[in-house]
């Protein structure tokens, strides 16, 4: 062997250790971070899964309560009748009237004997059903029931709240509405075409799922009988290391939400699981492993492939280098490739429904909005960013809303803040609709605001539905007054708010023999009278004044921040005289007068039934001393 060629091996030996030094360094530091980005990875796996499975109940439960909110109205226009069930006419209109605001496939209303109708005009009882057992102990419920309450097999949820009447429930009202309908109503759904939402019970029994999905694992060989128990499938998985079926089904006893990872048959999925608020059910959310990890997988094989092409480099680079040694030192020529590293960008487009979606970025001052903002609204947004919308909210927000919204902007980083308000939007056409922003917040681990995700809801037809169920259950029938009932919580209201400043008037006005109008003229022209005095007392009060009917014909009415007694006694007096002038519209030709007893207080000093049982005294007196007259009580002027 000649000097050259032990120098060309020798050669060899250094230029083979630096780059076989530098790739086990490599391949070692790529283990490493293999490691650390599948335990980083898996981490914030489950921190995403269960703050999106919070969320989602946040929305469920914010869905429900909202057909709980409209039932209730439903309800609280039922109560004005003494027997909810004698006027059939005017319940059916009610129940289709329902049934068309909260678009299920049933409604009906039953009593405390559990007899009642359905909206279809169906005889129903409903006594032998847990939501009626519910509706008797004062206490809404949605329920599954297995059997419909008009007499066929079929699944169904039925939402119900209890008709109250005098602190005790005396019957309910209820809708319901098939597993689609109920599916939109609390807006379950999933993000994306590989995960699977459904509510289970906290035994585990699925009681609802997506529309068009399977049980975990989308596999036909899996048991009818094993898709219906959450629960009973998970028992037969094998659960990551930290995870166990016991702790499962604990968390789910004792109201606890959480994460774990499945292998079901060799296939691996995560699942989260939240409570929701309602009958101990359980929201859970079901995504194949592969969806999960795909980012840090899709990391890790990029820089396993960044390895290979180093390795290969220097290796080429070593036989490159022998080869100009073997030529007896040929003059070296190093070659250079660049190497480009790609990085992608991926997007999670939350596209649940057709609602206008908004996602604001808190540390960076930043507002976006999905595609539907201008489809929905007519115009493009005004403002990128948070301050700038809270400079501009009078061109787009109804004056009377302003202070809401600005509260609410200010004040998102509280966790006190209630995640939802509605408000009216300015279109550029001029016309206003009402819209319902409603949204959830993700804080860092110090409690720093970090994003705002919400959407917007058009509930235009909603808010005249609920205000023609107000004024249906407000009103007096005959003469579009306020109730009895209504007018005495205005009047209670006022006085509760009303401090300690201003003077009050209470008059309660009875109409003289109005016995004899309907013995003499019959009950036709005494609604005639009743109806005309109403609109006297329209004209006669001012708007901001509180005017009802309290029965038959008895009438109420409070005037607000009198200036003086003097005035109270000059109103009153005008009261007695305009009515006899006012009547002429009624075809009778006898004489209509009125009585009118008085209570007066300064700001809330009394409750309304002090003021009530003064006036009633004073109209008392009035009637004793020969009627067509008023008397204030304790005020000495007859």
């Amino acid at each position: 062997m000649d000097i050259t060629e032990k120098n060309a091996k020798r050669l060899w030996k250094r230029i083979l250790w630096i780059p076989t030094l530098i790739v086990l360094v490599a391949c070692a530091s790529i283990a490493l971070f293999s490691v650390s980005t599948v335990r980083v990875a898996r981490n914030r796996n489950y921190m995403m899964l269960t703050e999106s499975g919070r969320q989602q109940a946040e929305i469920f439960d914010l869905s429900l309560a909202e057909q709980y909110k409209t039932l209730t109205i439903f309800a609280n226009s039922f109560r004005l009748d003494e027997n909810i069930l004698n006027d059939e006419h005017e319940l059916f209109q009610r129940l289709v009237l329902m049934k068309e605001t909260m678009r299920v496939s049933h409604v009906g209303i039953a009593d405390a004997a559990g007899e009642g109708f359905l909206g279809s005009g169906r005889k129903i009882n409903v006594k032998n059903y847990s939501f009626f057992a519910r509706a008797m102990d004062m206490a809404s419920s949605a329920e599954l029931e297995r059997k419909f309450p008009g007499g066929e097999e079929g699944r169904l949820f039925v939402i119900s709240v209890p008709l109250i009447r005098n602190g005790r429930s005396v019957g309910v009202v209820f809708a319901c509405c098939s597993d689609a309908e109920f599916r939109k109503i609390v807006k379950l759904s999933t993000f994306d075409g590989e995960s699977y939402s459904f509510v289970v019970n906290k035994d585990g029994d699925i009681m609802l799922g997506s529309a068009s999905r399977d049980f975990l694992l989308r596999e036909a060989h899996v048991a009818p009988r094993a898709q219906e128990n959450y629960l009973s499938l998970i028992k037969e998985s094998e659960l990551e290391r930290g995870f166990s079926a016991r702790k499962i089904a604990e968390d789910m006893e004792n109201g606890r939400g959480g994460a774990a990872e499945v292998s079901y048959r060799g296939k691996r999925r995560y699942v989260a699981y939240e409570p929701l608020g309602i009958n101990g059910w359980y929201l859970v959310n079901s995504t194949p492993a592969r969806v999960v990890e795909g980012p840090a997988r899709r990391t890790i094989a990029a820089v396993f492939v960044l390895l290979g092409i180093i390795t290969a480099c220097f290796l080429l680079l070593i036989f490159y280098i022998y080869r100009l040694n073997a030529r007896n030192n040929r003059e070296l020529i190093l070659g250079h490739e660049q190497l480009r590293q790609s990085e992608e960008i991926y997007r999670i487009a939350a596209n649940f429904s057709d609602a206008v979606l908004f996602v604001i970025d808190f540390p960076n001052d930043k507002v976006t909005f999905n595609r539907n903002f201008k489809e929905k609204l007519g115009y493009e947004p005004r403002f990128s960013s948070l301050s700038e919308m809270m400079r501009l909210l009078d061109t787009f927000i109804n004056e009377n809303d302003l202070e809401a919204v600005r509260a609410v902007g200010d004040n998102l980083s509280s966790q006190e803040l209630e995640c939802c308000i509605e408000f009216r939007l300015q279109r550029p056409c001029g016309r206003e609709q009402w819209e319902r922003a409603e949204f959830t917040r993700i804080f860092d681990p110090e409690g720093g605001l970090q994003r705002v995700i919400g959407r917007l809801v058009n509930i235009d037809e909603e808010k005249r539905s609920l205000r023609q169920l107000i004024n249906l259950a407000e009103s007096d029938p005959l003469t579009g007054l306020l109730n009895r009932k209504a007018a005495e919580e205005r009047i209670r209201a006022f006085l509760a708010d009303t401090g300690d400043c201003g003077l009050h008037a209470l008059f309660i006005a009875d109409i003289d023999d109005f016995k004899l109008i309907n013995d003499g003229y019959g009950h036709i022209e005494g609604d005639r009278t009743i109806i005309s005095i109403a609109q006297e007392m329209k004209k006669f009060f001012r708007g901001s004044d509180i005017i009802g009917r309290l029965g038959g014909d008895e009438f109420v009415a409070l005037l607000k921040d009198v200036p003086s007694m003097d005035v109270v006694r000059l109103r009153a007096a005008d009261f007695c005289a305009v009515f006899e002038q006012g009547c002429r519209v009624c075809t009778l030709r006898a004489h209509v007068s009125m009585s009118v007893g008085i209570a007066v207080t300064v700001g809330g000093q009394k409750s309304f039934d002090e003021l009530y049982r003064e006036a009633d005294a004073a109209l008392y007196r009035v009637k004793a001393a020969g009627k067509n007259d008023y008397h204030i009580y304790n005020d000495g002027v007859a």
